[in-house]
């Protein structure tokens, strides 16, 4: 066979390969939806609805077409009143179907968390690996899960508050400085970054990232740089041409590039970590008693990947037998008390025996940390852990400048409980009601991660409880689809919210989240199920303590001009910062 012969031959395949992957899957896909009478938008091989995706989750492609967070929610509510809570699209070879009924999403995240795995725009993120956050299943995600529980659980959080408050307090000390006793336009979503990122640092990794430092600004720029790079092999054209990403390298490498960075900036941390542990204690008897060991997150990893370095095995046996056997549902609900004495305590829901470990986790059957995996999970509690916390302080502090007269019951509140400072302020931070409920409608308007996808990997029946879903009430997810929950429109919709469901109304949460929505399902901020976020009560202690440092200093309203253009990568973020002119209160 000449070289032409063997060059249409393999062109041949190739074709055949692409018509099946990118054309027959996704519509056959999209049939079976439409079999069941779900709504789907026309089919458009490769292309598909990515044009109107990609300019809505980046406000649009240039200035003159942006759209204000108004407008796009508009947009966004006009689609789902078109095409209900239930419809299908495609991008490429993926076929996405939007779920946006709260007893729908209770099934997927919680009574059928078997059949699903995390998505593509999740998985594609390699930063994150096969970390916590990245993973799924019984044998990788549930041991690390169990792993980490304990750390993050309430008692554990309590003990980092002091961390917390000296980082608040040294925060606003700096702005206080820039503001003077005059007024100044400050960008707060990255003076938020600079914080949270301190906090994590310090509470969870015992290392001090100053803020406005070199260490400090590159890596929020070069971890941004990374997610919006990531964002396009998702929304961008990788994700409708075939080939496109070996074809045109300029996005891989600058992905590579950012990625080495954080990695290399990561393993130093470890490695500084991992001599102190070693100086400290000695490797016999660091490995006699790990309990000395795990005073932080990074401890707890490195006790969990402790392994003989003159192994070639990269995974090695967990042996903090008092992290084993921890509860995998504590916390199912997002927004539940959380150990506030004022908040209204929500009636703990139990979730189905299928979404446990299907074999008991002990010391001699857990799934080990492997060296990859304590890079990934380190990455995913500084990274990540710190940019979901400051996009929920930069969606408060726009609320609370569009709303003056909470901001004002909310400083008053502060005052009242936290007049006096040290141990005293930590101990009356949960008895913050008000504070709460701005925190909590913050997250409805605004959550810092929008969208929640699952890929489903089983073909599983969902809808038995729900009276709004097509035909039968019952659907049937095809294996292969991924699922996209709207986070924003769920808790935004009227029909749970009532006719106010777009305005800023913090007393919806004065008796918990059933008094506000009823359904918990309604209200997933930090998600649902046994994968709720486990950061959860670290994210809203922090943000506490950030507003209660913040409010008796400062008053703040929107620098003018400003327009509030959102921006998704993964987490929700304003496009152009928080310009925010704060005035030193004395």
């Amino acid at each position: 066979m000449n070289f032409w012969a063997l060059l249409i031959v393999v062109a041949m395949a190739l074709s055949l390969v692409i018509v099946r992957d990118w054309i027959w899957r996704p519509m056959k896909l999209i049939r079976e939806c439409k079999k069941q009478g779900i709504p789907a938008f026309p089919f458009v091989p490769f292309l598909g609805q990515m044009p109107a995706i990609d300019k809505a989750l980046k406000g649009g492609r240039n200035g003159v077409e942006l759209m204000s967070s108004e407008d796009m929610v508009a947009v966004l509510r006009k689609c789902y009143e078109t095409y209900g809570k239930v419809f299908c699209f495609n991008i490429g070879k993926t076929v996405r179907l939007s779920i946006a009924d709260p007893h729908l999403i209770k099934d997927i995240l919680a009574l059928n968390v078997d059949s699903y795995t995390k998505p593509l725009h999740i998985r594609v993120l390699g930063l994150l690996g096969n970390g916590l956050f990245a993973s799924s299943g019984n044998v990788v995600w549930a041991p690390q899960r169990q792993l980490f529980n304990p750390a993050l659980h309430n008692k554990e959080v309590k003990s980092k508050l002091p961390t917390i408050v000296d980082c608040a307090h040294a925060a606003t000390e700096r702005w206080a400085m820039e503001v003077n006793s005059g007024r100044t336009e400050v960008d707060m979503y990255q003076k938020f970054l600079e914080l949270t990122l301190d906090v994590i640092g310090k509470s969870g990794f015992g290392v001090q990232i100053d803020a406005g430092s070199e260490s400090s600004t590159k890596v929020i720029q070069s971890f941004n740089q990374y997610l919006y790079d990531s964002r396009e092999l998702i929304f961008g054209l990788p994700a409708v041409i075939p080939g496109y990403s070996y074809l045109s390298q300029r996005i891989m490498k600058r992905i590579a590039k950012e990625r080495q960075w954080l990695e290399s900036f990561m393993g130093d941390i470890i490695h500084n970590r991992q001599r102190q542990l070693r100086h400290g204690h000695g490797s016999n008897e660091a490995a006699a008693a790990p309990n000395n060991l795990h005073d932080d997150l990074l401890d707890i990893m490195i006790g969990a990947a402790a392994s003989d370095s003159s192994s070639n095995t990269d995974t090695i046996t967990t042996a903090q037998n008092t992290l084993l056997g921890h509860d995998l549902n504590t916390n199912q609900r997002a927004g539940q008390d959380l150990g506030s004495s004022a908040q209204p305590k929500e009636v703990e829901e139990k979730v189905p025996q299928s979404t446990r470990p299907k074999k008991k986790i002990t010391p001699e059957t857990s799934t080990r940390l492997s060296r990859d995996q304590l890079m990934n999970n380190a990455q995913t509690f500084l990274l990540a852990g710190h940019e979901t916390t400051a996009s929920l302080l930069t969606w408060t502090i726009y609320l609370l400048a569009e709303h003056p007269l909470w901001q004002e019951r909310a400083r008053a509140e502060v005052e009242e409980f936290c007049h006096q400072g040290g141990d005293q302020f930590a101990q009356e931070l949960n008895r913050m009601k008000t504070v709460t409920m701005i925190l909590y409608e913050s997250m409805r308007l605004f959550p810092p991660v929008p969208l929640i996808g699952r890929t489903c990997i089983e073909n599983n029946t969902i809808g038995a409880n729900s009276t709004t879903t097509p035909t039968t009430g019952k659907l049937v997810i095809a294996k292969g689809l991924e699922v996209v929950i709207p986070v924003a429109m769920v808790h935004r919709d009227p029909g749970i919210w009532g006719d106010d469901a777009h305005q800023f109304q913090p007393a919806r949460f004065a008796n918990g989240i059933s008094g506000a929505c009823g359904n918990p399902y309604a209200f997933i901020p930090f998600g649902g199920g046994p994968r709720t976020c486990i950061g959860q009560t670290l994210a809203l202690s922090e943000a506490r303590t950030v507003l209660a440092a913040m409010l008796p200093m400062f008053s703040w309203t929107l620098a003018p001009g400003f327009r509030n253009i959102l921006d998704v990568t993964l987490t929700l973020q304003p496009k152009f910062g928080m310009p925010i002119v704060l005035t030193r209160l004395k």
